[in-house]
């Protein structure tokens, strides 16, 4: 471990005490009722049957998969080298095209499959209209659990070092960014950061919570649907020094997304928490 990391362990474990402020919150959340801006808010009326299981489930996340390697070579061609006379697209703007692209693809798979074949409203993917103010205490969520998810991560690369002798490789992604931040490409870094604070949380809310979590809740129940949806959602970011700290936010994730029966908020929570990660690494820390 780089004393750089040790470092930055050290100087987590003040923090560890912020770890409760979370679940105070979430405590607090369910019996705020007198304070309008600390209560989440469902939609009104039951919540639909789903009609869909864990076959349709796992259909989904085959076809985003799938659509992301189709989409590539589609875009590749369009890929200019400056230093060959190229004129076309930049390997940043190439993959934030190819992750939009595919997002799209998937998404209409999703609504196409769900709600057109099986009959489904888009209110059952949790596409669902909510009061407004519950952007404000799931932004003060997010924001009590920055610390205490960075304490977490410090922790998991510790305890993986330990175990392994060595340092887990990060996501694709982390290398890009940190590659690209260090060479001083602004424009590739505001590619990488349009998709991992906007397409990004559309897509994997909707498919995880939306269409995973959902189905699991239906047959497992809430805390099993969220713990394997979750775990589910880490694991395919294919990075084992991530795995954990992504697992406890996909259950905070799944947990907005209960409370307010609205994606959209998950989507708000998710787009949060990257953009913070981005920071970090822009600033010289390290994310997941």
């Amino acid at each position: 471990m780089s004393p750089h990391e040790l470092n930055q362990l050290r100087l987590s474990f003040p923090a560890a005490v912020l770890f409760s402020l979370p679940f105070v919150f979430l405590i607090g959340a369910r019996h705020a009722t007198r304070i309008p801006f600390l209560r989440l808010e469902r939609p009104k009326g039951p919540r639909e049957p789903l009609f869909w299981g864990l076959g349709e489930a796992a259909l989904v996340i085959v076809v985003w998969f799938l659509s992301q390697i189709f989409v590539g070579p589609w875009v590749s061609p369009f890929v200019g080298r400056p230093a060959a006379g190229g004129g076309g697209l930049s390997e940043p703007a190439a993959i934030f095209l190819v992750e939009l692209l595919s997002t799209v693809l998937a998404g209409g798979f999703v609504l196409y499959l769900l709600c057109r074949v099986y009959g489904q409203p888009a209110r059952s993917l949790g596409l669902a209209r909510t009061s407004p103010w519950n952007a404000i205490p799931v932004l003060l969520l997010a924001a009590l659990s920055y610390l205490p998810l960075q304490v977490l991560m410090a922790l998991w690369a510790a305890l993986l070092h330990d175990v392994l002798g060595s340092e887990p490789a990060p996501q694709k992604v982390v290398e890009l960014f940190q590659d690209w931040v260090r060479a001083g490409d602004a424009q590739a870094v505001g590619y990488l950061l349009a998709g991992g604070v906007l397409v990004a949380p559309l897509g994997e809310e909707l498919l995880f919570r939306g269409v995973f979590y959902g189905a699991l809740r239906e047959r497992w129940g809430r805390i099993a649907g969220a713990a394997v949806s979750s775990f589910l959602f880490a694991g395919l970011h294919g990075s084992l020094g991530s795995l954990l700290p992504l697992a406890v936010v996909g259950c905070l994730l799944c947990y907005v997304y209960e409370r307010t029966g609205s994606l959209l908020f998950a989507m708000l929570f998710h787009a949060v928490f990257n953009g913070n990660q981005f920071a970090i690494m822009l600033y010289g820390g390290a994310g997941p």
